[in-house]
């Protein structure tokens, strides 16, 4: 019955027919467990309230894919597959392991698998630095948190940009500039990605500056 975050609409093509609009709700229900707020993350059918698809919750059996219990979130096409017949991606905070609502979150993205039975959520990667060394998860902020990320284009090369405060991952979940742990923010800050100056750049709009 906990609901923090805002309801997402979008048509994920759940049916193979991406010719036939069939929108979905997504969002979070969280409860009070032991280690604290433990989300879950739920798509019901957008006509009858059926649950179609979950993911993490307490009955799952580590953390590895629970969300964060007031994680906002975003869908786009990540992959850019949507016009040939794929399925958007799901892009929202993940809580990492630990005792308690201090445990530090990551971002990470979600892709629809369809090819068994019922359809299915999977993750597809954690927001991480990429480099020679490896590849390392950025950790940030706490499950306290109840902002999330949004999806903008923001170098014109055609492909969505993840954008969570001052941080911009790629659509493959590497971190194109600077880690920014904006855990002073508290619960957060949703932020906005606009051309504000109409110079025909996008501009980061946040709370206190663009």
């Amino acid at each position: 019955i906990y609901v923090y975050t805002a309801p997402v609409v979008a048509d994920l093509n759940l049916d193979g027919d991406p010719g036939k609009l069939q929108p979905s709700v997504v969002l979070t229900t969280w409860e009070q467990t032991a280690l604290g707020r433990i989300g879950t993350l739920r798509v019901f059918d957008g006509r009858t309230c059926k649950e179609q698809m979950r993911l993490g919750g307490a009955d799952a059996a580590d953390d590895s894919d629970r969300p964060a219990y007031g994680t906002q979130w975003a869908i786009g096409d990540l992959d850019g597959d949507v016009p040939s017949g794929g399925h958007p991606e799901i892009v929202g905070l993940h809580r990492t392991t630990g005792p308690d609502d201090k445990v530090a979150l990551n971002l990470y993205a979600l892709g629809v698998d369809t090819s068994g039975a019922n359809p299915a959520l999977k993750r597809l990667w954690y927001g991480r630095t990429c480099g020679a060394g490896g590849d390392v998860p950025v950790n940030f902020s706490s499950n306290l948190a109840n902002f999330g990320p949004g999806l903008w284009d923001v170098d014109d090369d055609g492909k969505p940009e993840v954008v969570i405060d001052q941080m911009v991952f790629g659509a493959d979940g590497c971190l194109r500039n600077p880690v920014s742990d904006f855990f002073y923010l508290g619960h957060g800050v949703m932020s906005a990605v606009a051309d504000a100056d109409l110079d025909g750049k996008p501009d980061l709009v946040r709370f206190d500056r663009v």
